[in-house]
């Protein structure tokens, strides 16, 4: 499953998949990929263990996120499309996927573009809330599935990204 962590004015794509027992694998944009194990205690916070580390972090559930504070800094952990099933392949193979029911207000890339990791590059609005459609890495836009003004249902394919250069001066 997709989720975007935001601190301050940075957002990470991250890959979340439920391992067996309290175990995640989370799969970093750049394909490294970490094993956390994480219990809820009773006094609102989560015991977290990866490798032979354990950090207690102190969480608060909105009803779109889960907010926690690492070494005095707040973290939002909010998921871009909830059903992986209906998303592909997912970011590995560059399909981006609806978040929600709605429609494309804005296309902001054309297929050839070069991209950067975050760069938003498709808009999707229901009932007044836009979400922005971010690029998980760099890369090259393949294939647009998707046109301004145009329906969308949640998990529908809106374009095809493949990877590419770290930056454009590269």
């Amino acid at each position: 499953m997709l989720h975007k962590l935001n601190f301050r004015d940075a957002t990470i794509a991250l890959e979340i998949e439920r391992e067996s027992g309290n175990s995640i694998r989370v799969t970093l944009p750049n394909g490294a990929q970490y094993v956390v194990a994480a219990v809820r205690n009773a006094d609102e916070t989560i015991t977290v263990t990866t490798g032979n580390r354990e950090f207690r972090i102190p969480f608060v559930r909105t009803r779109d996120s889960v907010e926690f504070v690492y070494q005095g800094r707040v973290f939002r952990l909010a998921v871009v499309s909830g059903d992986r099933k209906k998303s592909g392949a997912g970011i590995a193979s560059g399909v981006l996927t609806a978040p929600m029911v709605g429609t494309v207000t804005e296309v902001l890339v054309a297929e050839g573009d070069e991209v950067q990791a975050y760069q938003p590059l498709v808009v999707v609005e229901a009932m007044k809330v836009l979400a922005a459609i971010e690029a998980p890495f760099a890369g090259v836009v393949k294939r647009l599935h998707v046109k301004a003004g145009e329906q969308i249902s949640h998990g529908a394919p809106v374009l095809e990204l493949e990877p590419g250069p770290k930056t454009k001066e590269e």
